[in-house]
Parts: C-alpha cells; sequence; structure tokens
C-alpha cells in the first residue's frame, strides 16, 4: 500500500502490526523531516518525499490518502484524483464527507487550510464508493470511501 499522506504516522504502525509480513508499505509525505524522522524510527518501512498532486505515485494495489486532500485548493484535488486514477493502483481509500449540500464544495482554499470535502458531489463527482465506512466523528459527516481505480472518465 502506498500511504500519500503519512503524517504523524501515529496509528499506521498498529494497523501494519496486524499484517505483518503480508502487506508492504511505503508512507509518502511532502514534509521531508516527517519522512526522514519515520524512517530513522521504523526503519522497516519505506518513506519518500512526494507531494501526491504532482509526483509519481508509489506502485501498490491500494492507495490510502487520508485526512489530506481538505487541506489543498480545488485545482489541486481534480489534479491528485486525476493522478491517484492514472497510478495503476487498484484501490483508493480516501476520507470524504457526506452530507446533504454542496454548496462549500465548490469554495476554495489557500494550500493548508481545510474544508470539508464530499468527493460525490461537484465538483469532484467521484463514482459511489465499492464501501464508506464512518470515522464517527460528530457533527462531522467525514468518512472513509474505498474506490475502484482508475475513474471513469
Amino acid at each position: 500500500m502506498a500511504d500519500v499522506a503519512c503524517g504523524d504516522f501515529v496509528w499506521m504502525p498498529l494497523l501494519l502490526e496486524q499484517f505483518a509480513g503480508k502487506v508492504s508499505y511505503v508512507g509518502c509525505d511532502i514534509v521531508e523531516s516527517l519522512v526522514k524522522d519515520h524512517a530513522e524510527k521504523y526503519p522497516r518501512y519505506e518513506f519518500r518525499s512526494i507531494d501526491f498532486v504532482v509526483d509519481e505515485i508509489p506502485k501498490a494495489e491500494l492507495i490510502i490518502c487520508r485526512d489530506a486532500l481538505q487541506h489543498r485548493p480545488l485545482p489541486d484535488i481534480k489534479t491528485a484524483l486525476k493522478n491517484f486514477s492514472a497510478s495503476g493502483a487498484k484501490y483508493l481509500l480516501t476520507t470524504t464527507h457526506i452530507r446533504r449540500f454542496g454548496f462549500r464544495n465548490g469554495r476554495n482554499i489557500r494550500p493548508g487550510r481545510c474544508r470539508d470535502r464530499n468527493l460525490l458531489m461537484t465538483p469532484f463527482n467521484l463514482p459511489d464508493p465499492i464501501v464508506i465506512y464512518s470515522e464517527k466523528y460528530p457533527d462531522q459527516h467525514k468518512f472513509l470511501g474505498l474506490w475502484e481505480l482508475p475513474f471513469g472518465e
């Protein structure tokens, strides 16, 4: 799996321990100091410094992009989704916010800010995910959706 926004790497080691020896893992982040620290602390895993919007995604069956897209401007999200789709991966597991109204979806932000995004609505219009998991955050409507890649054009 390629975790394209491994961030602080707090919860992922717990998951990887459950699948020890059964899953190969590449943790990626745009923050080089995090990548360096993780590589030193967890030498059994591979870490790379990449920007998932513009850089090639490491080869993997599954791309995980949790809690990252909502920190990027709209054009970056659209480009990242195309990049994920073109990566050769079979699946994408990513954060989406499910709500009935999508007027906030079209509002842009500066990089690093945050705005919840419903990837099923305009301007993203992803197809229904294979499965969706509630992250059970009160009043946030925050979910992880699993999509099959590539997306249709």
